[in-house]
């Protein structure tokens, strides 16, 4: 197993598990995800993770050679996520996909399983967006404090904002305390 190159090293990470048989994973490949999956949560608390299969298919009627993949959902995994279980759950549901489409498109056939690609992608429950302009005459109520800022954090200002209120520069996000010296979130 190793770890791909990608733009986004700090949001996601994508490791290859090279496999070049038809037969099944073994315990030590198995070993290796789960150490993986544990190690992440260790990081970060939480991570959502997806799985994709690679595939080497012929259509023999036609001798044409074709690589199929099949994935899995994202699923946020954390500290209590039983990661034997979800691995499984992640193999079913790939070699399900794989069974439905040699049965949809007839004459496709499984050479070898090629790998399997793991992508882990940071999770933040607070997730938002940045500023966005409220509606006029939601803003002309001066009911509400809209904080402007740039990142993508806009829930967490809004609960600073609550938490924190100043009588001037309401909107500005300096006249509060950085979220992250108030909230312990990664």
């Amino acid at each position: 197993m190793y770890l791909c190159n990608n733009c986004w090293k700090q949001f996601t990470r994508e490791y290859s598990l090279k496999r070049h048989l038809t037969e099944s994973y073994s315990g030590n490949e198995v070993n290796k995800v789960i150490h993986l999956l544990s190690e992440v949560i260790k990081i970060h608390n939480a991570d959502k993770v997806i799985m994709e299969l690679f595939g080497r298919y012929i259509l023999q009627t036609q001798k044409i050679v074709d690589n199929k993949s099949f994935n899995t959902a994202n699923k946020v995994i954390d500290s209590a996520a039983d990661l034997n279980d979800v691995f499984y759950v992640f193999v079913d549901l790939m070699t399900t996909q794989m069974s439905e489409f040699q049965k949809r498109d007839s004459g496709w056939e499984l050479q070898f399983i090629m790998y399997v690609e793991i992508n882990l992608n940071k999770f933040c429950a607070f997730g938002g967006s940045s500023y966005m302009k409220l509606p006029s005459f939601i803003e002309k109520k001066k009911g509400i404090v809209n904080v402007h800022n740039q990142d993508q954090c806009c829930f967490l200002w809004a609960i600073i904002s609550a938490l924190h209120p100043v009588r001037e520069r309401t909107l500005d996000v300096s006249s509060y305390p950085q979220f992250s010296t108030v909230f312990d979130i990664e």
